[in-house]
């Protein structure tokens, strides 16, 4: 079935854990690609001859680096404290702040975000609710003041007179130009990944991701 003390391919079959000889060839492997990656992230980043095999096996030894930690090493640039979503917030209450956010960072999109604060998903959900319950009311009396002016020429003219003018009445030419009495959701798109990590997975997620982008109602994108 295998010939040889590091044939160790079979192993996974044949043993039920390692062998002296298959442990040998692991760590051999492992640590050629760990002295070949420490090498190039010493070389990239010009970092000082200090920074030898001694520094790596210490960095090993300690552990989990925090983001001061790898910027003291120089292994970052820079480990600016920010959150994104506070930073832009915090920055749209006045020039000051903005200025202060934008000390460590421009890459926030300040033009398409004008939020002051954040709220809950909760709050979120209530207030989608209520706005699509002022809209259906606001096209059932739509299509009651349809109704009324076509029976009674009378109830036309008076609803005239108080600005509500056929065919649009109460609602805006834009609204009803652009969904003919259709009422418009925000909505949250939620796409499910599952399977193997390969170019058909890719590629379905890209297509799904374009489809959503043209979709001007869909405010947010949930992945899972």
């Amino acid at each position: 079935f295998k010939h040889g003390k590091y044939k160790n391919a079979p192993n996974s079959l044949t043993e039920t854990g390692y062998t002296k000889e298959h442990m040998q060839n692991t760590k051999s492997m492992v640590t050629s690609i760990n002295d070949h990656s420490c090498m190039e992230i010493v070389r990239s980043r010009s970092l000082p001859a200090t920074f030898d095999e001694h520094m790596w096996k210490a960095i090993n030894k300690y552990g989990t680096l925090t983001a001061q930690n790898a910027q003291e090493l120089g292994l970052v640039d820079s480990s600016p404290p920010i959150n994104p979503l506070n930073a832009l917030l915090k920055g749209n209450k006045g020039e000051t702040e903005m200025a202060a956010v934008k000390k460590w960072s421009n890459e926030l999109d300040f033009d398409n975000f004008h939020a002051k604060e954040s709220i809950s998903l909760t709050t979120y959900a209530q207030l989608l609710s209520r706005r699509k319950k002022a809209e259906e009311r606001k096209w059932k009396v739509h299509s009651m003041m349809s109704y009324l002016s076509e029976k009674s020429t009378a109830t036309q003219h008076i609803l005239s007179a108080l600005g509500y003018k056929p065919p649009f009445y109460n609602i805006s030419q834009e609204d009803f130009s652009n969904k003919k009495g259709k009422l418009a959701r925000e909505k949250i798109a939620v796409v499910h990944i599952s399977g193997g990590i390969n170019h058909v997975t890719a590629q379905r997620f890209t297509s799904c991701l374009q489809q959503i982008k043209k979709d001007k109602n869909t405010k947010c994108v949930i992945l899972r």
